[in-house]
């Protein structure tokens, strides 16, 4: 099957199994999950203010044919997120993406990177690169702001240029390539210079909040990077800049912008994270390196281990509904990512009031 086949089908069972989710979930019934963040390394070579993950005593993380056996009972995926730590600084790489590609065949796979090992990621996108694959590149502004809070003097240098080769190799591979931007007080000089080029060159550009801490086994405390007076003031840019096409339908991609502005826009309101209705353990699941099932990104009590059980055993049995239960007591959180899926899988598509078009 073709490339482009390949993604018209894979949209195609996306599609019809978002609509059955919603059904499902209006007449409270369980189904498989439809989107995964899959942690694949803790190890990172950076050392960013805005993440502490490079603070974590390295969790074991499974060798290679145990993260396969992992991969291969996630065949009802839709939407792959393969991120760390930075995944490109594990050696098999390449297997376990060809293996999601093949075992899964999802209709978007994220591979989430910092861009500092260019020729890896050169070199998986020129074997793999597939209309389904999304490159993710993350940037905390321009140059010197960029190596400042990522705490490496060639930070910027490497992930610009790993982002110029993935657009040069874009062609012809049908790939898409993207930049998550860490919207702040101090990259906000440098924010249209970047979404210049992200213009002219078809880059999809995601801007984002930081929330503290990030990805810990910690939900309390958690806190933003901003009074609500600076937050207000960044989402009226974030409103202006957010462009991201990802291959989608231009009502897709509409969809997409105001669901993302409107959870930013709920991030400038106040202090306190807001309640929604959250589909974690639902449709939303978190893997971590070691092959543990966790209820979230901040919630990392171990629900059970997929190298060594049954997937099916765990989503479907007794032991998962206490951590259900807290999701469905979470007072609301700052995850954006989540709260946009979150919604989109419940069928709350409606349109923020605080939101101007």
């Amino acid at each position: 099957m073709s490339g482009a086949l390949e993604k018209v089908r894979g949209r195609a069972t996306a599609a019809w199994n978002l609509g059955r989710a919603i059904v499902c979930n209006r007449a409270g019934l369980l189904t498989r999950p439809s989107l995964a963040h899959l942690y694949v390394t803790w190890r990172c070579n950076l050392r960013c203010q805005s993440c502490n993950v490079w603070r974590k005593d390295i969790y074991p993380e499974l060798p290679t044919d145990e993260m396969l056996k992992v991969i291969k009972q996630l065949r009802f995926l839709d939407v792959v997120k393969l991120t760390g730590g930075e995944p490109f600084l594990r050696d098999d790489l390449e297997v376990l993406v060809e293996a999601v590609d093949r075992h899964i065949q999802p209709a978007m796979l994220h591979i989430v990177s910092n861009g500092s090992l260019s020729d890896r990621t050169a070199q998986l996108a020129e074997r793999l690169g597939n209309p389904r694959m999304h490159f993710r590149i993350s940037l905390e502004g321009g140059n010197v702001s960029h190596n400042r809070l990522r705490g490496r003097t060639w930070a910027f240098e490497r992930a610009w240029r790993t982002l110029e080769r993935l657009v040069a190799l874009r062609k012809g591979r049908g790939f898409h390539v993207g930049v998550n931007f860490h919207l702040c007080e101090e990259t906000l000089p440098e924010l249209s210079a970047i979404a210049d080029y992200c213009r002219s060159h078809r880059v999809d550009l995601v801007p984002g909040f930081n929330s503290y801490p990030f990805l810990e086994d910690r939900y309390e405390n958690v806190w933003l990077e901003h009074d609500a007076t600076t937050r207000a003031h960044l989402v009226e840019r974030f409103q202006e800049i957010w462009s991201m096409r990802a291959g989608m339908t231009p009502w897709e991609a509409l969809l997409a912008r105001r669901q993302g502005v409107r959870a930013a826009s709920e991030m400038s309101l106040g202090c306190e994270a807001t309640r929604f209705s959250c589909r974690e353990l639902r449709n939303l699941m978190y893997v971590l390196p070691n092959g543990n099932l966790v209820t979230c990104g901040l919630k990392h009590r171990p629900i059970g281990n997929l190298a060594m059980e049954r997937f099916d055993d765990l989503w479907f049995g007794t032991r998962i509904e206490p951590f259900r239960r807290e999701v469905d007591a979470c007072p609301g959180c700052w995850q954006t990512s989540i709260r946009m899926a979150s919604r989109l899988y419940s069928g709350d598509l409606k349109k923020s009031p605080a939101i101007s078009s």
